[in-house]
């Protein structure tokens, strides 16, 4: 099969409006000059009176294309449509094409721009990108002016783990021009490498552009996500970001146009009030229960990280085969996280009707396999127009109208399916256990048809297990988008040809090599000696008391954030940008933390806004401190983006599904504490401050408890206290009102110290001690060092 000529055409509009404008990179650069195109008076507007060339940017943008076309010839890829992205600043274009381009440009940026006077001015040009993290105000929720943020600024680096949180620096960094050449030289030689690869390779259909350009993405994000798309207004929005959302819009139109044949028609695209795209959402109910419900804690390691993966993976691959659908290139999934994504489409009567179907499937492979335990909800599209791009109508005209679709879609799971059922009898799965198959021990569902070790299973959890069994060795992914159920093909790193690299879509898992797009998954397991170590191996690790702790953490105010946190200046570039950036410090970030820093933790799932992982309880503790430190420091001190968690101690072969529940309740608790903001553990809550100082006391008490100073029954017996003063206070029981002086009696004839110190040692440790009877904080410190000297004899 062939590619036709309208298919690269349609491959050259994504193409220029990917790079349409890359000139802006080049421009910060020492290399400009190697650029310079040399149509420049043609292609750059002159300014109105003073007559020099102004949006220069657009030179050197016309100037690489030029470079890359000495290469490997544009024309034999993408017809002559690449060039037509140099006249985006020329007013007037009679170019449908040029048109589209431009529009798209517009659109993405959030407002209907008319043209201003661009003049290259070095101290803006050398404007660093503003985090926008640091953006985020919700200072009118609480009404303090202390949580106004506190802007900080992006080095330029390429992405990575280690250099995200040393990128971030005060507000009057700027960066300079060796450094942008520096990364300009690198990356250049990593697209020209990439380029010519995806010209040399041997091209069967339109779906190998779409694999070309999902590598492409991941090498755009890895450079252009510290750099401006702006110098003139705000700079919180990067050039990767900017040129994504741009390459999107440009896909969407140019299907509107293709099938409403109206390609050829300038005036039909420079209508602003056309009803031309379609936003959606997709997401999964039941994330956390599925995951959790776990029958057999021999196989709950496994178990876990397969169907943590399995979630990830279903979004990954219903998205992905929704675009595929359409033929649309993966940028217009404008964000994908914590088990949902959102999609820009074009509204057109063949796609709406392919999604209905495209719903009806999905329902049924799920009802199939989760029996409506997990769902995926599909939303009714949200049409809109160009005019509805523009930051004062993006979140009321669409936003607002895309929530409200997805809490109706919520409310009416499976409707689609179970509405055209004569009953709720799942007659395939039935009929099995009639003929004498027993039920699966692992998921108590489905009927056995396959051996595994010592038991039968059933087919779901005989992939679930064999998956577990295999990702702690995965380095590639093999994705199928002509198809979207359950699992990536885990491959070796094969050799590919080069002539058949862009065949199928093979993704590297958390780290971006020349061919392969990045998959970033937050995943880690701890092992020993090259063994996956068990929960009972990891809770050895333990000091103190054999248990294990679960961590589950979250940002507060999420919907608030993204609802209102932008204020007036909310785009669909600053939500596709919030929402990347929060999913990569979850995701990427958390798993390089965690391998670095605490090894002996297993993350459960991450990614999005929240984190869930499993590991020994004081290491547990420790992290949730360290991490709770960097998430501050990621967010620039940001008082309006905050953190609340929840830590659930538990034995290794206690039912995983209760220790979810018990850290979901910790969550909660905290969630509800005024201002949230909080930690719970032992079933206190307090602030991330005190819960720091109380883990500082209870390590005080350690070293008192092991230089045997006090006994670890004198720390225990304050919980007894504790309860007699509350008994007094809360209760009226004034029989415990004798708490005070059997603390004395305590303290005074256990205090194991050299009668010279006894006296002073005594007034210490009772004021340390009647402290922490009155403070219900302090029962983190007491219960904290109990199990920390716990052994096996105690």
């Amino acid at each position: 099969m062939s590619i036709s000529k309208e298919e690269k055409k349609y491959a050259g509009v994504i193409f220029g409006a990917l790079f349409h404008d890359i000139g802006k990179f080049i421009q910060k650069t020492n290399l400009k000059n190697d650029f310079r195109s040399e149509r420049e008076d043609e292609i750059c507007p002159k300014h109105p009176t003073q007559g020099y060339l102004t949006y220069k940017h657009v030179s050197y943008t016309d100037g690489f294309l030029t470079k890359i076309n000495s290469e490997k010839p544009l024309r034999d890829l993408f017809e002559d449509t690449p060039y037509k992205v140099s006249y985006h600043h020329i007013k007037n274009s009679s170019d449908p094409v040029e048109m589209l381009i431009k529009k798209s440009d517009w659109y993405s940026s959030g407002v209907d721009r008319v043209d201003e006077v661009s003049e290259e001015v070095e101290d803006r040009l050398m404007n660093s990108l503003i985090a926008i993290t640091s953006e985020i105000n919700l200072s009118f929720v609480s009404d303090n002016e202390n949580n106004f943020p506190n802007i900080k600024k992006i080095e330029v680096n390429t992405l990575s783990p280690e250099n995200l949180l040393s990128s971030l620096k005060e507000d009057n960094f700027f960066n300079n021009r060796e450094q942008y050449s520096e990364l300009w030289r690198s990356f250049y030689e990593n697209f020209k490498e990439l380029y010519i690869a995806f010209s040399n390779a041997t091209l069967n259909s339109f779906d190998e552009y779409l694999n070309f350009f999902y590598v492409l993405n991941s090498l755009l994000e890895k450079y252009l996500w510290c750099i401006p798309s702006t110098v003139k207004d705000l700079p919180d929005i990067s050039l990767y970001d900017h040129s994504v959302t741009t390459a999107a819009i440009a896909s969407v139109l140019y299907r509107f146009h293709e099938e409403t044949k109206t390609l050829n028609d300038r005036f039909e695209i420079e209508n602003n009030d056309t009803k031309k795209f379609l936003l959606i959402s997709g997401d999964i109910s039941g994330i956390q229960k599925y995951i959790f419900d776990i029958k057999k804690s021999s196989f709950a390691a496994k178990t876990l990280r397969a169907r943590s993966f399995q979630i990830q993976s279903l979004t990954e691959n219903i998205s992905g085969y929704i675009l595929n659908q359409f033929k649309l290139p993966i940028f217009c999934r404008i964000l994908n996280a914590a088990g949902r994504f959102q999609l820009l489409l074009p509204n057109t009567q063949s796609v709406k009707r392919t999604l209905e179907d495209i719903k009806k499937e999905v329902n049924e492979k799920f009802l199939q396999l989760f029996y409506g335990e997990l769902t995926f909800n599909i939303s009714e599209p949200v049409a809109f127009s160009g005019n509805d791009f523009k930051i004062e109508n993006f979140q009321k005209n669409v936003l607002n109208k895309l929530q409200k679709n997805i809490e109706i879609e919520k409310l009416r799971k499976l409707n689609n399916i179970l509405l055209e059922k004569d009953d709720f009898i799942l007659d395939y799965e039935y009929s099995k256990f009639t003929s004498n198959q027993d039920l699966c021990p692992l998921c108590e569902k489905h009927p056995n048809r396959r051996h595994l070790k010592d038991i039968s299973v059933c087919e779901h959890c005989g992939e679930i297990v064999e998956i577990g069994a295999l990702l702690p060795k995965v380095n590639k992914l093999r994705w199928d988008y002509d198809n979207f159920w359950l699992f990536p093909e885990i491959i070796e790193d094969e050799k590919i040809p080069q002539e058949a690299i862009f065949e199928e879509l093979v993704t590297t898992l958390n780290y971006f090599n020349s061919y392969n797009a990045k998959f970033s998954s937050p995943y880690y397991i701890p092992t020993e000696n090259g063994s996956v170590l068990t929960f009972e191996e990891l809770a050895e690790k333990s000091e103190g008391v054999k248990f294990l702790a679960m961590f589950k953490a979250d940002i507060d105010n999420l919907g608030l954030i993204f609802l209102m946190g932008l204020g007036e200046k909310k785009s669909i570039s600053r939500i596709a940008t919030l929402s990347r950036t929060l999913h990569y410090f979850f995701s990427e970030y958390l798993t390089y933390f965690i391998k670095e820093n605490f090894p002996d933790l297993y993350i459960v799932f991450s990614g999005g806004d929240d984190i869930c992982l499993v590991g020994p309880w004081d290491k547990v503790i420790d992290f949730s401190r360290k991490f709770h430190e960097v998430f501050e420091k990621f967010s620039g001190n940001n008082k309006s983006i905050t953190l609340s968690a929840g830590i659930s101690l538990f034995h290794h072969n206690y039912p995983i599904r209760s220790v979810a529940d018990d850290a979901e309740d910790a969550l909660e608790k905290s969630k509800n504490n005024p201002g949230k903001n909080s930690i719970t553990i032992f079933g206190v809550s307090s602030s991330w401050d005190t819960f720091f100082e109380k883990i500082k006391d209870g390590n005080n008490l350690v070293e008192k408890i092991k230089k045997e100073v006090i006994t670890r029954g004198m720390v225990y017996r304050l919980l007894e206290y504790s309860r007699m003063k509350e008994n007094v206070e809360k209760h009226g029981i004034f029989k415990d009102a004798i708490w005070r002086s059997k603390l004395y009696y305590d303290v005074a004839r256990n205090l194991k110290v050299d009668w010279k110190e006894k006296v002073k040692m005594k007034e210490e440790v009772l004021k340390e001690f009647d402290a922490m009877i009155n403070e219900e904080a302090s029962k983190i410190s007491v219960t904290y060092a109990i199990y920390k000297t716990r052994t096996i004899n105690n």
